[in-house]
């Protein structure tokens, strides 16, 4: 970088602002890629979670396709209950 005088006697009224000028576009260059990096790396960031979240989401329907359906469980809950009574009947020997 070079160095900002503000000596007139040194470079003049209109080349110090224009060195000044010039810093401050160097500068403003900098942050707009420092900025755009960061935005970058959120973004992949994000990207990764969202990829796991809908991993995440995909491996819970396949699973609930092999739960039964609820309708279908009180259908048979009685069925299943008598069942069960009667086994432990048999087993205590009422």
């Amino acid at each position: 970088m070079k160095k900002i005088c503000t000596d007139k006697n040194d470079y003049g009224e209109e080349n110090i602002h224009s060195v000044r000028i010039e810093e401050t576009g160097k500068r403003l260059e900098l942050q707009s890629f420092t900025a755009k990096q960061a935005m970058d790396l959120a973004a992949n960031e994000l990207r990764a979670r969202l990829d796991s979240m809908n991993e995440f989401r995909a491996s819970l329907k396949d699973q609930s396709a092999t739960f039964i359906p609820r309708t279908e469980f009180e259908a048979k809950l009685p069925v299943v209950a008598e069942g069960l009574f009667y086994s432990i009947k048999q087993y205590v020997g009422f």
